[in-house]
């Protein structure tokens, strides 16, 4: 049983969720999944979460907004209206590029939440290879906390189940002679809302910096570029090189996977090095990997002649 009576607020896993689609998989022409990003399952966590009287945030990367906001177009994204209007209630917290991904688990542990996510960070083996993942890189973290405190969910019919998390009960406190209850209760409620004034303003600077700012485009498309290499790559995935330079593409240049090739220009490939200030004369495999925060590897494919792999290493 998972103890979580002690916890006092949620701490969601934005990417986990809105990219959740298990139950709503979607394929181009050959067969490889298409990654979505699903802000309607996003919002459901947090009013899950809130329909049960806890106060509740999502993190989510920067990077994963500019990506989903760049293809509002596409049949793989839902609405990203929805992503708006939680950063401006405070709902969502916005992360840089440069925040690993282990910042939201620092967030839930700090701020002693229950931290919602599919996530096990647990190290993962491919073909023989372990790549490492936050347990390891990360060992002196409290996990046994963690474990305690996280719990998963899954979407049946498309409504959201966290299976463990009960209705919020306020903790008791002892009643001072100088100040009442009800007066605390009032304190905490004006530090809440005083932190969520501030979680707001610095949500809508990054919002802003991120869609707005025209100074410096290739660093947002660098920020797309991150949050695929975490989406796709995080979980200790190993991709064939060439669909995960498409599906980069795709998420840079705002082009529908399942219309490749015949719907994409000739010249993609070439704008994609502009996107991203690739070297124009340099291999995509070596520009990829000199531009990722994190570390990847492409290696040849054990099993198909003349294909490579990409994955964390």
């Amino acid at each position: 049983m998972k103890q979580i009576q002690g916890c006092t607020n949620i701490v969601i896993d934005g990417a986990n969720v809105i990219h959740y689609d298990f139950d709503i998989v979607m394929k181009d022409k050959d067969g490889n999944r298409l990654t979505q990003i699903r802000p309607e399952r996003l919002q459901q966590a947090i009013e899950y979460g809130e329909n049960l009287g806890w106060q509740t945030v999502a993190v989510l990367k920067k990077g994963t907004y500019i990506w989903g906001k760049a293809n509002e177009e596409l049949p793989t994204v839902g609405d990203m209206n929805i992503v708006d209007e939680l950063i401006s209630q405070g709902k969502i917290e916005l992360i840089n590029s440069q925040d690993e991904d282990i910042y939201f688990i620092q967030f839930a542990l700090k701020n002693n939440s229950v931290l919602i996510t599919n996530d096990t960070f647990k190290d993962k083996v491919k073909d023989g290879k372990s790549i490492k993942r936050e347990r390891s890189t990360y060992p002196d973290l409290d996990w046994d906390k963690i474990d305690q405190s996280t719990l998963d969910y899954d979407f049946i019919k498309g409504q959201i189940l966290v299976a463990g998390l009960p209705k919020f009960a306020e903790p008791e406190e002892e009643v001072s002679d100088v100040i009442s209850h009800e007066e605390i209760k009032e304190l905490k409620r004006e530090i809440n809302e005083m932190k969520k004034q501030i979680r707001n303003i610095n949500n809508e600077l990054i919002r802003l910096n991120s869609i707005d700012s025209v100074k410096n485009p290739v660093s947002n498309n660098r920020d797309i570029f991150q949050a695929v290499v975490s989406n796709r790559l995080g979980g200790g995935e190993m991709v064939e090189f060439t669909q995960f330079h498409r599906e980069i593409g795709a998420a840079v240049l705002g082009l529908d996977l399942t219309g490749y090739p015949q719907k994409w220009p000739k010249d993609w490939a070439n704008s994609l090095r502009e996107k991203l200030g690739l070297d124009p004369e340099a291999k995509f495999t070596t520009e990829f990997l000199s531009i990722s925060r994190k570390k990847l590897c492409v290696e040849p494919d054990k099993t198909i002649k003349g294909k490579q792999n990409i994955f964390l290493c």
